[in-house]
């Protein structure tokens, strides 16, 4: 099992902790540490200078090399890169709406009485107004791309504070006073001015894939991969059906109706979990507990049909939640259409075990129960979007999948995690354009114009992320059979799922190092 961090190291993890928490409610409240939740986190200059400050006196004081250190390490030198690279407030339109994201994992998160979440809230809600000020302040010339996504983000915070029934309501009314002028604002100034580009550039690019990731390969080979796994995949599809793009056609007509959309993929993730045990593929702790739930309107503009949000890794709640996006109000016949479409019974199964059982869920279950707090801080893509898509992966080798349907489904997305990464490489190192790339999708993918729009939208904001899907599952299929082929009869499916868990949100590479020399 994964070795405890020392005590020295913890002790001085917790001194930073307290700090960072100071001077960061918003990601305080998000990860659990709640001494500060009636307080948003400031953007004015001497708050965001502090912040830097804390990163650098911090860098010199990680004490070794363990697993922890390591991280925690990493952890610091990315945020002293991006803040030396980028004033991310001159850039980042959506900023204010994170606060508002905060606000309702408060209310729907069971650390606390609700009373006292409320009252929190009510405190926060106060100093929205301000907050929005000295973001507005300091914004420049974003990418276009940015600031018509955060347009979409305010009107759907606005639509969350229209349906907040348990805070003040002058309070709330207040804040979405705030948040509509805002709106206009990006509207009306931003947009026009809104010319600069969304490119991070290969060196910053190579930099988060070494230094997050941990990967031993830069930018050049990451590309290779994609174009790889986009041809193979693309085999697997037309092994199933050649004329698959015009199959999965068909089946996404075969969908739940409107009103039974959730209920569906409640019944879907209870079928998952009892597979799960019968097959003993991964242990399931006793105190674990998943809601599956209609995604919050303000997330629905990057969450357009599910995800799953974790409980904070230090805060006493222990409810995942399951987010499902409904037909939006108002929708005509063909809107609602084409949203159900994505709701396909062919599709939910895969989904099922991407986020919930055995997936995202049951991930971060195991990191819940992890000792050290540097590991249930670590926020790796490359583990849990990587897992996600391995469990995807096991439901067809462990025979889930009943009907070839599914399977073409599910193949279907692991041609758009193929593409994700040569598309990423190479809209962040200037090889694509914005409509290079919606293209691609278009034509060889074979999404619709506005799915491909908003996945090369979330492309744009989040360099070296979404590659992680594929690269995560491989490296997580590769340490696997490098350990089957090791241990040969003595190798436990279970038990390597078990250990491989029990390290918490790592990046995979640091996990294969601890499991050579304790699985021998």
């Amino acid at each position: 099992m994964p070795r405890d961090v020392s005590p020295s190291l913890a002790a001085l993890y917790d001194r930073y902790l307290a700090e960072r928490a100071a001077l960061d409610p918003d990601w305080a409240t998000g990860v659990g540490i709640h001494d500060h939740d009636g307080r948003l986190t400031r953007h004015d200059d001497a708050s965001h200078e502090a912040r830097a400050r804390l990163v650098d006196a911090w860098l010199g004081a990680v004490p070794d090399d363990s697993l922890d250190a390591r991280l925690w390490r990493s952890e610091l030198l990315s945020q002293r890169y991006e803040h030396r690279r980028q004033d991310a407030r001159r850039v980042r339109p959506s900023i204010p709406f994170g606060a508002v994201a905060v606000m309702h994992d408060m209310l729907v998160k069971d650390y606390a009485p609700l009373e006292e979440r409320v009252a929190n809230v009510n405190r926060r809600l106060e100093q929205v107004p301000a907050m929005i000020g000295e973001i507005r302040s300091k914004l420049a010339r974003p990418p276009a791309v940015w600031t018509r996504m955060a347009i979409q983000d305010g009107e759907g915070t606005i639509a969350f504070l229209d349906e907040l029934k348990q805070a003040d309501a002058s309070l709330v009314a207040a804040a979405k006073e705030g948040y509509a002028a805002y709106v206009a604002f990006l509207k009306d100034e931003l947009l026009p001015r809104s010319d600069g580009s969304f490119a991070t550039g290969r060196e910053a690019y190579d930099f988060h894939l070494r230094n997050d990731h941990f990967l031993a390969y830069g930018s050049e080979e990451l590309e290779r991969i994609g174009r790889e796994e986009f041809q193979r995949t693309l085999r697997m599809l037309e092994a199933i059906a050649p004329d698959w793009p015009e199959v999965l056609e068909r089946m996404k007509k075969d969908h739940p109706k409107a009103g039974d959309l959730v209920e569906t993929y409640r019944k879907e993730v209870a079928k998952a979990r009892r597979f799960m045990v019968e097959r003993g593929i991964v242990g399931i702790p006793s105190w674990e507990k998943l809601e599956v739930i209609e995604t919050p309107p303000f997330l629905r503009s990057s969450i357009p049909y599910a995800a799953y949000s974790r409980p904070g890794p230090l805060d006493a709640s222990r409810v995942g939640h399951f987010y499902v996006t409904p037909v939006p109000k108002g929708a005509t016949p063909e809107e609602a259409e084409e949203q159900l479409a994505a709701h396909n019974v062919y599709d939910i199964p895969g989904t099922v075990w991407h986020e919930a059982y055995p997936g995202h869920h049951l991930q971060f279950v195991y990191a819940k129960d992890v000792a050290s707090k540097v590991r249930k801080l670590n926020d790796s893509p490359l583990l849990s979007e990587g897992w996600g898509f391995y469990c995807e992966e096991l439901a067809h080798e462990q025979g889930y999948f009943k009907d070839p349907r599914e399977r073409l489904m599910q193949l279907n997305w692991r041609l758009q995690r193929a593409a994700r990464v040569l598309l990423d490489v190479s809209l962040h190192t200037g090889r694509m354009t914005y409509e290079d790339a919606v293209r691609f999708l278009v034509e060889r993918v074979r999404m619709n114009k506005a799915q491909a729009e908003g996945s090369v939208n979330a492309y744009t904001a989040s360099p070296t992320y979404f590659p992680t899907y594929m690269i995560g599952m491989l490296e997580i299929v590769r340490i696997r059979e490098k350990l089957r082929a090791r241990l040969g009869p003595r190798f436990s499916l279970r038990e390597f799922h078990e250990r491989f868990l029990a390290f918490g949100n790592v990046p995979p590479a640091l996990i294969e190092g601890e499991l050579d020399v304790e699985w021998k």
